[in-house]
């Protein structure tokens, strides 16, 4: 789950690597024939059926596509993500848009409503700093606005473009007619999960961003996004360890989302299967992360 500009859940890591300290310098040794230095792999083996987990961040080119992830990748029977890439051609039925309508909106109370008192001052301060027009966000529930909030702040706080590495994993899969998996095969399910968050979950999300966007004010964020990619560990970031003292968000962002993910790797090593697994690095991080999730199962878990 990664903090961005574009999609539905969010954040990152690093650690290990001194001799490449940039995706132009892999670039550099691919092109002289050493090898490539990508992203640590955590696998989960049972006899022949393994499943291969790529925790992936920001990225500003496709170097972290290392040849130990594209051999991983290219040897997978099914691609997981979290969230189907977007299809711009398609619109839901009147139900499920209907639906969606409902999910998204308040019903007989405001937006700031929702909030406790002090995170709701905090986004009053927010919303009119960035210009956001009350009508557009009064009547939006918690997990709605906060991406009417990140979108300001991101127009107003312009960043490196970036490469979204799920569309581009998506794409190769396709491209090989791999079946694909994912946690949320709709928007409709993303948005199904996403109001289904208790309210003080909700009031939390809120929270969480304001707080990341003022730490992002203050150049407190993490200053290397793109370490993942060149080969450094998991590492504790300031975004996590805010939501791992947000109790109610981390339960629904994290502890049940993962529970999920490892019952889904078990379902597949039981099947026999050959999976590749990409997910948001937080993900793959702290006491609720998905590899403490299978070692509560009994799976063992490598990195590669």
């Amino acid at each position: 789950m990664l903090i961005g500009r574009r999609d539905s859940l969010h954040l990152l890591g690093g650690g290990l690597l001194a001799a490449m300290t940039s995706p132009a310098m892999a670039l550099e040794a691919i092109a002289q024939g050493k090898p490539s230095m990508g992203p640590k792999l955590l696998q989960v083996r049972r006899g022949a059926a393994r499943v291969t987990i790529l925790g992936f961040g920001e990225a500003r080119d496709e170097t972290w596509f290392s040849s130990a992830v594209r051999d991983a990748f290219d040897a997978s029977d099914t691609l997981w993500l979290e969230n189907a890439p977007p299809n711009p051609g398609s619109t839901p039925d009147p139900a499920t848009a209907q639906k969606i309508e409902v999910l998204s909106h308040t019903s007989g109370q405001t937006f700031y409503d929702c909030l406790s008192p002090a995170v709701a001052a905090q986004a009053r301060k927010r919303v009119a700093e960035l210009g956001i027009a009350e009508k557009d966000i009064s009547s939006l529930r918690p997990w709605r606005a906060y991406y009417i909030i990140m979108s300001a702040y991101f127009r107003r706080h312009p960043q490196a473009e970036t490469k979204y590495v799920d569309e581009f994993l998506a794409k190769r899969a396709a491209a090989q007619s791999k079946p694909m998996g994912f946690e949320f095969p709709s928007y409709a399910d993303f948005v199904s999960f996403m109001a289904g968050m208790p309210p003080t979950a909700q009031s939390q999300y809120i929270s969480w961003l304001l707080t990341y966007l003022d730490e992002q004010d203050r150049g407190l964020n993490d200053k290397h996004p793109y370490d993942w990619a060149i080969g450094h560990g998991p590492k504790m970031t300031r975004s996590l360890q805010r939501m791992i003292n947000m109790a109610e968000l981390y339960t629904a962002m994290q502890t049940r989302r993962n529970q999920w993910w490892a019952r889904k790797i078990v379902e597949i090593l039981d099947a026999g299967g050959n999976a590749f697994i990409g997910i948001g690095y937080l993900h793959i991080i702290g006491p609720a992360g998905i590899p403490e999730q299978l070692r509560k199962l009994g799976q063992h878990v490598t990195m590669m």
